[in-house]
């Protein structure tokens, strides 16, 4: 656990080592991604499956890859429909800005590697094979699914104040945090529903894709959109991680079963 909890460190240690002695750029901070999370992500599974004697299916990260797959894009969908309707508001309402650069060619294909590597390699999958995958399953051997999917919502949204994106001020920081929980609660759901923490990878990576994907293509915010607008993406995950946590409970009434680590 805390090998994942430390997981973002060494990429960015690598990153900075590099840029010291002139070697700097997106592509370079996204092979270091890539390199850091493989080692790490290595050094993870022999911990769990050798030292500490888990299975493999302990994480939710088995059911072969076909049926992975299906669970990551269902995720990656459900981050297009919340995230995606802020983003059109926000180009429907005027808020984008039409003379932001747009990028080509080389330093398109360079920006949209950096925009996948981070998505995924540093937040999506780290994050989630730590909160839904270790955390969440870890709770539910000792307490209820949906009690379980709550903690973990609430401890990764906690953990958001601190976060470089939270601002400057106790309001903002409150804020961000908040609206982590709603996510979280999102991926915790869709980590009870479909039995597998691939959904929850797919949906955290999504998320971050959908987000950075516009100003690839030149689609900024020109002037901040107002606050009903910016709080839409918390709200519709909020609204989203109730939904999901009603539909596991109608689905398993009577039932004390937990969704199976092995799908």
């Amino acid at each position: 656990m805390v090998l994942m909890l430390l997981m973002t460190v060494p990429a960015q240690l690598v990153v900075l080592g590099l840029g010291a002695v002139g070697v700097q750029g997106r592509l370079v901070e996204s092979l270091a991604h890539l390199l850091v999370f493989v080692t790490l992500l290595g050094i993870v599974w022999l911990v769990r499956t050798r030292w500490e004697g888990d299975p493999a299916t302990y994480l939710a990260l088995g059911g072969g890859a076909g049926r992975a797959l299906t669970r990551l894009e269902v995720g990656i969908g459900v981050a297009i429909v919340l995230v995606g309707s802020q983003l059109a508001l926000i180009a429907l309402l005027g808020y984008a800005d039409p003379n932001a650069p747009v990028l080509t060619g080389a330093d398109l294909a360079v920006m949209a590697l950096w925009t996948f590597t981070v998505s995924f390699l540093l937040q999506g999958l780290p994050e989630e094979i730590l909160w839904r995958g270790y955390l969440q399953t870890t709770l539910m051997s000792r307490l209820s699914p949906i009690t379980s999917a709550i903690l973990t919502a609430v401890f990764f949204g906690s953990m958001h104040v601190v976060s470089f994106g939270s601002g400057g001020t106790w309001d903002s920081k409150l804020v961000y945090a908040l609206t982590a929980m709603a996510m979280g609660l999102v991926m915790a759901g869709l980590r009870l529903v479909t039995g597998s923490t691939w959904a929850a990878i797919g949906y955290h990576a999504g998320w971050h894709l959908v987000s950075r994907t516009p100003a690839l293509f030149g689609v900024q915010v020109a002037v901040p959109p107002p606050v009903w607008l910016q709080l839409l993406p918390g709200i519709l995950e909020l609204l989203a991680g109730v939904a999901l946590l009603v539909w596991w409970r109608r689905t398993h009434r009577g039932s004390a079963a937990v969704p199976s680590s092995r799908s």
